[in-house]
């Protein structure tokens, strides 16, 4: 945990996710109205922070067989972009090659 707090995205992650949930709890109290699409800021907000909370995450299998690597968040979100990519661009080939 104390890792995971040393991590400057995860921090502000979390400031921001408070802030967001602290100010959803306001307006279910009654004590922030929550006009003018006030609620949707605040649910993005909290939203943002959990994502940045996230991606700014390690994963690690600790003692679990098969699971002795560290998975990073963001690296595999990168892999999978690159992998949607590749087979967009060969299906993209495959058209060309109909024509």
């Amino acid at each position: 945990m104390e890792d995971l707090l040393k991590n400057r995205q995860v921090t502000i992650g979390l400031l921001v996710f408070v802030v967001g949930a602290v100010w959803l709890a306001l307006m279910g109290m009654g004590t922030v109205s929550g006009t003018g699409g006030g609620q949707y800021f605040a649910i993005a907000a909290a939203m943002v922070g959990a994502m940045l909370v996230f991606l700014g995450m390690s994963i690690e299998g600790g003692k679990v067989e098969g699971m002795d690597e560290v998975y990073d968040v963001a690296a595999s979100l990168r892999e999978m972009r690159d992998e949607l990519a590749a087979m967009i661009e060969s299906s993209g080939d495959d058209k060309k090659d109909d024509d």
